[in-house]
């Protein structure tokens, strides 16, 4: 299946980040929420995913929501695979960006294909 990737870091001053990946028949929205600590440092909050058509039409969960929240397990995968995301190397293409992009990918289509219902 090809996608295509767009990563957006944004700026020290926002609390939101968008991230988008486009495959072939859909499109999906990752908006990552973050709450500062003492130090300033952003942590990894609530993140939110939302699945919608070629056409800009949102597809709706199994459950009849239009987004998805992602809590629990999945979220310390995805801030640990952002994270890898964020890197010097990853930037700079110091490392295989291909095998950090792939499980990004994955983990975000097993939470797509287990909330959504796409036919």
């Amino acid at each position: 299946m090809r996608y295509r990737l767009e990563l957006n870091i944004g700026n020290g001053n926002s609390n939101l980040i968008f991230n988008n990946i486009y495959f072939d028949s859909f499109k999906t929205h990752i908006i990552e929420r973050y709450t500062f600590s003492r130090r300033d440092q952003p942590q990894l909050h609530q993140l939110v995913i939302k699945v919608r058509t070629l056409d800009d039409d949102l597809i709706e969960t199994t459950n009849g929501n239009k987004k998805v929240k992602i809590k629990a397990d999945d979220l310390i995968i995805y801030k640990n695979l952002s994270d890898k995301l964020k890197t010097y190397e990853y930037k700079n293409n110091l490392i295989n960006r291909k095998d950090i992009e792939q499980d990004y990918i994955n983990l975000i289509l097993k939470i797509v294909i287990s909330n959504y219902r796409l036919y």
